[in-house]
């Protein structure tokens, strides 16, 4: 792989769903870039068959206010700390084989959300997409903590012409 920390499987602006990101999950297995999903919206039942399936870290849309992030961090989370509904076997525990899964996964699952309001004088992680390298280069100089530096499509479609370029200028 790539050897990105972190690779966003999206589900907001690319037509996948719960079933095909399991596929994806599965791909980034043994890789070392954590996978990150972003579903398709600020859905609690969404986040609940994410979670069961196997994913820890996300990357929550339509995050609007401060209440719309306690409820996005709460469904991801299994009480008395959050609204989560326990599955006792499923993919995320690895159908119920893990010992001790319920006592420490809540610290394991990572949430972010995707806001449009200035986090930084919150003193929060702040982040943003910067396909454009020195767009990301200024937003890291600026103190973003996460910096999306390109998107699946972008990255195919940049190899894809560049491929094509050099047989196009061989022939």
């Amino acid at each position: 792989m790539a050897g990105f920390d972190w690779l966003l499987l999206d589900g907001e602006h690319a037509p996948n769903d719960v079933i095909t990101f399991i596929a994806q999950l599965m791909a980034l297995k043994d890789s070392p870039s954590a996978p990150v999903v972003r579903p398709a919206s600020n859905n609690p039942v969404e986040l609940k068959r994410l979670l069961d399936a196997g994913f820890s870290n996300y990357l929550i849309p339509f995050v609007e206010s401060a209440d719309a992030a306690r409820q996005a961090v709460a469904a991801t989370r299994y009480p008395p700390h959050g609204v989560r509904g326990e599955s006792v076997a499923q993919r995320g525990n690895r159908f119920g084989t893990v010992a001790g899964y319920f006592e420490g996964v809540n610290e394991q699952i990572g949430a972010m959300a995707q806001v449009f309001a200035a986090g930084q004088a919150a003193g929060k992680p702040i982040g943003i997409l910067a396909p454009v390298e020195a767009d990301a280069r200024r937003y890291l100089a600026m103190g973003a903590s996460v910096v999306a530096v390109g998107s699946d499509l972008g990255v195919f479609r940049a190899g894809t012409q560049a491929l094509r370029d050099r047989f196009i200028d061989a022939a």
